[in-house]
């Protein structure tokens, strides 16, 4: 295995981590907080809870996430619906 294994080195590469500007965050959350309050809540909950069911089976995910999103949830609110049947990747570090 490359790195693990084989061609290892004692060098240690310097990976640059992104740093999001305190203002662009609170803009851009200030802006969510906006969106959530304008939307249909009890469509949202429908359609991730119809999420959640599906999840649950076997059935394609893909119209349910559409509607999910159609009724105003965020991509976190679908990725924690899903999270919360089929749990969270647990693999280690690459770098």
């Amino acid at each position: 295995m490359v790195g693990v294994n084989k061609y290892v080195t004692d060098q240690i590469d310097d990976v640059d981590i992104l740093k999001v500007d305190p203002e662009a965050e609170a803009r851009q959350l200030e802006r969510l907080a906006k969106w959530k309050a304008n939307r249909d809540q009890a469509a949202v909950d429908a359609g991730l809870a119809e999420l959640t069911k599906v999840a649950e089976g076997d059935a394609n995910l893909l119209p349910p996430i559409k509607e999910a999103l159609r009724a105003g949830a965020s991509i976190g609110e679908v990725c924690n619906a899903m999270r919360a049947v089929f749990g969270e990747y647990q693999g280690g570090a690459f770098f």
